[in-house]
């Protein structure tokens, strides 16, 4: 599955967010402090532009937040492929165009007062995003981006999310041990009316050999990845697995590994896509090639840490 099908497939789930059931109504705590201070400052009758939209969350964030927000045109773009179709998209100042490119939009010059992206603009060639960024923009426009980088807990976390991930899915890992594990159940219950035969000895044997293996694995996973792994619900998806109640063991673990291999996908976008150091230096003299000037970026801080890197820019430098 490529980039595009991974995200068109998790955004088809319903999650408001990238990051799953992590929040409930869009997102919440610092990241919505932060976009309703931005909210604030956007007039009526302004026009805007949400980048990497996904379904849509930064603009129900603003028809929470903002008491103008019908007066004002939104804009969505992503490059996935969402059918988002319920009451809010079918709102009159909501625009949502899927299957967009960022590094090209199909949009007219100097046409949006302002232009936001949470969590998505990293996602894309800066060089090209960022231009395009410049061309849509009015001259009196500006920008507020929230961004992934690489010093925060977020990437930190999801970072060692993605290590236990690859090594689970790689050659002879613990979802090939769990295959091993179901083909020898099966033969158990096939020859389960002649316990003396050999076929039946076999079985049982293949059996024990891959439930101690998967034991040592998950032990070994547990204790290299241990906040990742308690927070993944494996072991509940195991117990599922195996229990008697579960018939068709084999394809439940084949969509299992597929979503897993998904995740695998978005996880290493995300970790990809964080800004780098070096990119952080460099960000004002990457901004003013376009036509951008940067009049604040910081850190942006949660409860456990940093979970973000805010940019301002302008068209015009004010």
């Amino acid at each position: 599955m490529n980039s595009r099908n991974d995200w068109s497939a998790y955004w088809s789930q319903g999650h408001k967010t990238s990051f799953g059931n992590e929040f409930r109504h869009c997102y919440e705590g610092k990241i919505q402090e932060a976009w309703k201070a931005v909210f604030k400052t956007i007039k009526s009758k302004s026009k805007v532009l949400d980048l990497c939209t996904g379904n849509a969350a930064l603009l129900r964030l603003a028809e929470q937040d903002m008491g103008n927000f019908s007066a004002v045109n939104f804009t969505g773009v992503d490059y996935a492929n969402v059918t988002a179709s319920d009451k809010f998209t079918q709102l009159k100042n909501i625009e949502l165009l899927f299957n967009v490119d960022i590094e090209k939009l199909p949009l007219e010059n100097c046409t949006y007062d302002v232009v936001i992206s949470n969590y998505g603009i990293e996602y894309s060639d800066l060089s090209k995003s960022l231009a395009e960024v410049s061309r849509v923009i009015s001259d009196t426009g500006y920008a507020t981006f929230i961004c992934h980088f690489y010093d925060s807990v977020l990437i930190k976390n999801n970072r060692q999310e993605l290590m236990m991930i690859n090594a689970m899915l790689e050659k002879n890992g613990v979802l090939e041990t769990m295959r091993g594990l179901i083909d020898a159940l099966n033969d158990k219950n096939i020859y389960s009316t002649i316990p003396s035969g050999k076929q039946y000895l076999k079985a049982v044997g293949d059996a024990e050999h891959y439930r101690h293996r998967l034991n040592e694995q998950l032990e070994v996973t547990a204790n290299n990845f241990s906040q990742a792994f308690h927070q993944s619900n494996f072991l509940g998806f195991l117990k599922y697995l195996l229990s008697a109640k579960t018939e068709n063991k084999k394809q439940e673990l084949e969509k299992f590994k597929e979503g897993m291999s998904s995740h695998q996908g978005r996880l290493s976008e995300m970790v990809n896509a964080a800004l780098t150091k070096e990119q952080i230096e460099q960000l004002s003299s990457m901004f003013k090639v376009h036509g951008l000037y940067i009049t604040k970026a910081e850190v942006l801080e949660g409860a456990e840490g940093a979970i973000g890197y805010q940019i301002f820019a302008s068209k015009g430098g004010k």
